[in-house]
Formats: structure tokens, C-alpha cells, sequence
């Protein structure tokens, strides 16, 4: 990763500039000037911002710092820090003046940094960071495992489950005499096994993937209540041939916990693991472009070797698992988009070594087959009536879903994503045409 050096960014003069600010956000900036012309930062220059982090340490003054990670901003100037030693580096540079001491009301914020920073300091000499950042990878990667051991043995998730079933076919069956049926199979590999449900007397039995929801992609959003936008697009992945059958599966009794919500897909023993097909060095174009397709437009994450694949037998794409993005919008450049972005950072060099055999041209043209057969802008019309949390069972039995940050609630939320899915669609939808 190329990375502008500190001493060029000091170097750059604002004086000129009336007093500003730049909000930044996920997405492109274009520059207005030139820069560097050397390094290519001049005038029309296009960067790219992929991840916004936000786990910062505010103080009083107006100061903020991240700790091991360290960028430090005031309300005045920017002032990047490349290589901090110690956390007695960060004290220096936020040490009160003398005026300061004299408050003392900032002369105890700067007390409590005083003392934050030599615990932290101890902290990191006891290798406690090290040992922390692993144990949340597991607890994000193995969230299942452990969501089963606060369950004690799975028992909540397996009677919410058969309810949700029960009553989800007796609203199907109507007065029907028929047969329901709810077993559980152990499996150690997953959370609570999968329930098999027969219905209507039919022989096949129908199988489910029980899993604990996500709480969320990572970081801010980890452990909060489900996402009313990953709903839905399991819906709309269903709905185009990408995804599983996929129901909602709420608690019996709200109890705020992590394991409160579940979600069950449909088992389709025609679903390959990317894993697999890689393994087999039988990667196709089709596949490719279109988990990249569907990454961009739908602000989908973590398609990764084992959440994501292929329909046996097909050059489809199929998507059992994921994670929403932190944030959606109206792409200034859907072709950038589609140029610069990989569907998972954990098989890059080979989704690479399948771009790179194609022209641009050629790489949307094998796109537009799929695109066109997805059918989306019809299809998402249908998957906002099939997933309505202000009707049927889920208003029954009071699922909670988040809202993100500048929403007035879930239903302006979904509103708006579905609104600027409807206008990145015509935006590829045009450059796919201006092929022809």
C-alpha cells in the first residue's frame, strides 16, 4: 500500500484556503488540484476510501488519538504520526501548558490520560493487545460455538426454531390435515445442527441451517440487534438465484442477548464451496464477476471461501452467508467501482489472476449475461412484500432490528437502501448497454 509521506503532507500550504473541513465517508474523492503531479495527486486524480475506522479516545481539549494505531487530529491542523515507540510519545504531545494546570477541571481530564497511558503502557508490555485481538477473531469467526455454549446445549435456539416452524406451516396448510415433524441433527462443525421439517406428508424432508445472526459486519457493530438491510437482501438473494431459501427466525422470550435472533437457510446439497472449486482450480469468469457485481451493488462483505460458491453444475453464483457494509450509497463511478474492488480479501490473488485475462470491456460483457438474468429491478419490489417487518409473524412476535446512524428508524432505512439500489442499478444498467 502506497502511503503519502508526512513530510509532503506538511508541506502542502493552506494558508491560502479560507478555514475548512472534509468530511470523508466510504467512497471516491476526486481532486480539484494538483498536489504532487510526480506521484499522480493532481487535478481529476480519483481516490478511493475503503474503511472508516472509529474506535477513538476523545478528551476535552479537542484532541483525538488511537492508541497502537495512532493518528491524532485537533481541531486546527491534521498531524499524521507514523512510528510511535511508546504511549509516553502521545503524553508528550498532549501535555497541558501551564495555563491548563491552572483549570481544574482540565487538570483532571489530563490526569485521568495521564493514567490511562500508563496502564495502557503496561498493557502492552504484558502482551495483553495480542492476546485480546485473537480471542476477538474467535469470537467473531466461532460466534456460533459460543452463542451454543450460553445457551446451555442449544435448547433456546431449537425451541424458537420449532416454533417458528410450526407456526410458519400452519399458516401455510390452512385446514389441511397434514403432518409437522421438527428433528435436530447434532453436528459439530456448526451451531444446534440442522432441524428437519416435514410438512404436508410429504416423504422429502425439508433441512435448515440454523445459525445465530451476525450482530452486525465487525467493530461498531458487533453484538447490536439485526440489521433490517441484510434481511432483505437475504430475500432479494433468494428471489435472482444467488441465495437459499432464508426465514427470520425470532426468540420465544426477548431477552437481549446475543443469541436472541436466528436465521435459517434452506439446505441445497447442488451449493459448491468456493473453497472447493478453487481447490479444484476450476475459478470461471462468471463466478467471479458476478460475486464482485453483487458485492458492489448490494453492499455485501465477507464473501469469503466458505460463505460464497457456486450451483453444482452451473457457472452461477451462489451466496449462503455474508455481512452488510457499514454504510450504502449513489456511486459517482459504478465503472471505478467495479474496477477497483475484490469480493474477499482471502482469495484476491486468484479472483486477480481471473480479471487479468480480460479486457474491461470484455469482463462487463460477461457480467451483463448474469446481470440481465438476474432481473433485479424487478425482483426488488417482490422481495420488499415478502419481507415486511410491520406484518405477519415478525410483527407477531416483536423481532427488534437496528437502525443505522442518521435514520429516523428501520423502515426509513430499508426505504433508502432499496431507493439507491434502484439507482446504482441504472447506473450499471447504462454502462452495460453503452457496450453493444
Amino acid at each position: 500500500m502506497k502511503v503519502v509521506p508526512t513530510e509532503f503532507l506538511n508541506s502542502i500550504n493552506t494558508s491560502s484556503l479560507p478555514p475548512h473541513g472534509l468530511k470523508l465517508k466510504v467512497g471516491s474523492i476526486r481532486f480539484l488540484r494538483n498536489l504532487d503531479v510526480a506521484s499522480g495527486l493532481c487535478h481529476g486524480t480519483r481516490l478511493m476510501v475503503l474503511e472508516l475506522v472509529r474506535k477513538m479516545l476523545e478528551v476535552l481539549s479537542g484532541e483525538q488519538f488511537k492508541l497502537l494505531e495512532l493518528t491524532v487530529t485537533t481541531t486546527t491542523t491534521w498531524h499524521p504520526i507514523s512510528d510511535v515507540p511508546s504511549c509516553q510519545s502521545v503524553w508528550n504531545l498532549l501535555s497541558p501548558s501551564t495555563s491548563h494546570r491552572d483549570n481544574p477541571t482540565l487538570a483532571l481530564v489530563f490526569g485521568f490520560i495521564e493514567q490511562a497511558l500508563r496502564l495502557h503502557d503496561r498493557l502492552t508490555e504484558s502482551g495483553f493487545f495480542e492476546v485480546y485481538a485473537e480471542f476477538s477473531d474467535y469470537q467473531r469467526l466461532k460466534h456460533s460455538r459460543v452463542a451454543a455454549w450460553t445457551d446451555g446445549n442449544v435448547e433456546l435456539i431449537r425451541s424458537a426454531t420449532e416454533k417458528f416452524f410450526r407456526k410458519f406451516y400452519d399458516l401455510r396448510r390452512g385446514e389441511q390435515d397434514s403432518e409437522f415433524i421438527c428433528i435436530f441433527e447434532t453436528r459439530d462443525a456448526d451451531l444446534g445442527g440442522r432441524p428437519l421439517v416435514k410438512i404436508h406428508g410429504k416423504a422429502d424432508a425439508l433441512k435448515y441451517n440454523v445459525k445465530c445472526h451476525h450482530h452486525g459486519p465487525k467493530g461498531s457493530s458487533s453484538g447490536q440487534v439485526p440489521d433490517v438491510t441484510e434481511f432483505y437482501i437475504y430475500k432479494l438473494l433468494y428471489l435472482i438465484g444467488v441465495g437459499p431459501r432464508t426465514h427470520i427466525v425470532p426468540p420465544e422470550t426477548t431477552t437481549g442477548s446475543k443469541t436472541s435472533t436466528y436465521i435459517a437457510t434452506q439446505w441445497d446439497d447442488r451449493f459448491e464451496l468456493l473453497k472447493d472449486v478453487i481447490g479444484k482450480n476450476k475459478l470461471c469468469e462468471d463466478v467471479a464477476v458476478q460475486l464482485v457485481m453483487l458485492r458492489v451493488l448490494l453492499f455485501i462483505a465477507d464473501l469469503h471461501q466458505e460463505n460464497c460458491g457456486r450451483w453444482r453444475g452451473t457457472t452461477n453464483a451462489a451466496i449462503v452467508d455474508f455481512a452488510p457494509t457499514s454504510d450504502f450509497e449513489v456511486y459517482e463511478d459504478i465503472r471505478f467501482a467495479l474496477r477497483t474492488r475484490f469480493p474477499h480479501r482471502s482469495w484476491k490473488n486468484e479472483y486477480t489472476a481471473v480479471r487479468n485475462k480480460f479486457d474491461e470491456k470484455s469482463w462487463l460483457k460477461i457480467g451483463k449475461v448474469h446481470f440481465d438474468r438476474w432481473d433485479l429491478v424487478n425482483k426488488i419490489e417482490l422481495a420488499r412484500e415478502e419481507f415486511d417487518p410491520t406484518k405477519g409473524i415478525l410483527k407477531e412476535l416483536e423481532i427488534g432490528f437496528k437502525k443505522r446512524r442518521s435514520r429516523e428508524s428501520p423502515t426509513d432505512q430499508l426505504n433508502e437502501y432499496i431507493d439507491t439500489l434502484r439507482k446504482n442499478l441504472m447506473l450499471l444498467q447504462s454502462l452495460l448497454n453503452s457496450l453493444d
